[in-house]
């Protein structure tokens, strides 16, 4: 991707989105958008209150707001800031802001905002929603929105399109499309940063899959994994999360335990069952428990093995019965 041709909007700038951006303004011109004024004033002094990013990194980024107003348009001749190697580059840089109107002339939308839950541990897409309102409003032809926050198997399609579609007036996969690059930040962790966990990618299309996955290739040192669909990708992160949450018993090997729920809910309904479960384990050892491999893990789903394991929710029942198991 050429950097004078691609403009990325960041929204939500907390532990997932401020790394983010960061990195990718490193490399393109990047709007931080936030609804905290509170938080965007304080990162625009050049510090980050939760200490996920060090001042020293957010200041080589951030560049001002008239630095860009100077020029007829963002995309033609941006903003510029020195780089680590003290040399002057032209067209990167990140700008902070609270105002929907400065993502307008985007053409990339990251939604990095939480998805918390309710008392009954269901998902709360507010957030989400909220934030497919705001990217609707200014969405334009060809644009690509990519969500990275956390959800269930087919909300990214089924919850948070319809609102692309409803405030931009334009149809999915013709007009605007779309992406999904779960998150995988562990906040605190200073050694596994965004750009050196592999970063799993998928795209509405397969045209959007590839830009998705070359988007985040110019970042991520440690390499990514473009999943099939968008569903596959959401699934993993599911599952990862499933471990990465609970503690479950030391004699109980999780690929085994994930094996035998799936397969439970298949036999139930006459479907054939899958016969291996290959998932590599790694990273955050050291903090007590481990971290699937989602480019493993994504290799498992695509096979599918003649099973649809999204029908019925199974992945989510995967998920439940581990808590379950967890808080025996």
């Amino acid at each position: 991707m050429e950097t004078n041709s691609q403009k990325i909007a960041v929204i939500g700038l907390g532990y997932v989105g401020l790394p983010l951006a960061v990195e990718f303004a490193k490399k393109f011109l990047v709007v931080g958008f936030d609804i905290n004024q509170t938080r965007v004033d304080e990162l625009n002094s050049g510090h980050d209150a939760t200490l996920e990013i060090e001042d020293d990194n957010l200041n080589s980024v951030l560049v001002t707001l008239s630095e860009v107003e100077g020029s007829s348009s963002p995309l033609e001749k941006p903003a510029r800031h020195v780089d680590s190697d003290g040399g002057d580059s032209r067209g990167i840089g990140l700008i902070l802001t609270t105002s929907p109107d400065r993502i307008a002339d985007c053409n990339i939308y990251i939604v990095t905002v939480p998805t918390p839950t309710d008392k009954n541990n269901r998902p709360v897409l507010t957030p989400l929603i909220k934030a497919s309102e705001t990217i609707g409003k200014v969405l334009k032809q060809n644009d690509i929105v990519i969500y990275e926050s956390t959800v269930y198997p087919g909300a990214t399609e089924e919850d948070c399109v319809p609102v692309l579609e409803k405030f931009s007036g334009m149809t999915f996969n013709k007009d605007f499309f779309v992406g999904y690059s779960p998150e995988r930040i562990n906040p605190g962790d200073k050694l596994h940063t965004v750009t050196k966990i592999k970063k799993v990618t998928s795209g509405s299309t397969p045209e959007t899959g590839k830009k998705v996955n070359e988007l985040y290739k110019t970042i991520i040192v440690a390499g990514t994994h473009l999943a099939p669909s968008i569903k596959v990708a959401e699934a993993a992160k599911v599952i990862e999360n499933s471990q990465r949450d609970i503690i479950v018993k030391k004699e109980i090997k999780m690929e085994t335990k994930i094996l035998e729920i799936i397969n439970t809910v298949l036999e139930n309904r006459s479907k054939s069952k899958i016969t291996s479960l290959r998932l590599e384990t790694h990273l955050r050892n050291d903090v007590g428990f481990d971290s699937l491999d989602l480019a493993e893990l994504t290799v498992c789903i695509e096979a599918e093995y003649d099973v649809d394991i999204f029908e019925d929710g199974i992945v989510n029942t995967v998920d439940e019965i581990l808590k379950k198991l967890n808080s025996k």
